[in-house]
């Protein structure tokens, strides 16, 4: 991830823009700005790092859809040990 920058005028504000930038392609993946009072930082850190998860799921979510399967038998078994026994492997 980028960030482009942070700011923080004379008031009590800060504004942070924010990237997410592909680091192998170096495409643009989301951009957004945020605005909040420097009195609650954590809240604004908060929401900061819950958009980048969504917007992070939504891209893999995406990726993953658009992915051929090598194996097109094996496309709906997720756990190695559920197809044999009906229940899920205990690690």
């Amino acid at each position: 991830m980028s960030w482009k920058e942070a700011s923080v005028g004379a008031s009590s504000q800060v504004r942070v823009n924010a990237q997410l930038i592909d680091a192998e392609s170096d495409a643009h993946l989301w951009a957004d700005r945020f605005d909040g009072d420097t009195s609650d930082l954590f809240a604004l850190q908060d929401e900061i790092t819950s958009r980048i998860a969504v917007t992070l799921n939504l891209q893999l979510v995406r990726t993953e859809a658009g992915r051929t399967t090598e194996h097109p038998e094996g496309a709906g078994l997720h756990s190695p040990g559920t197809r044999r026994t009906g229940k899920a492997a205990i690690a």
